[in-house]
């Protein structure tokens, strides 16, 4: 994914408050130091299914 798609992934997410865009602006510095390794490492962690019960 690029920078664009993840930020509109993140200013669309369904939750009453919106992100702020301190928040935006770190997330594009962080977005920036990840590899492409780890990227695809946590794309595949959140496709796993949550086996913990409550």
């Amino acid at each position: 994914m690029n920078w664009l798609t993840v930020e509109t992934i993140l200013r669309r997410r369904p939750l009453e408050q919106r992100i702020d865009e301190q928040t935006l602006k770190l997330a594009w510095k962080d977005f920036g130091k990840l590899s492409a390794e780890t990227a695809q490492r946590i794309v595949r962690f959140w496709h796993v299914p949550n086996k913990i019960e409550n």
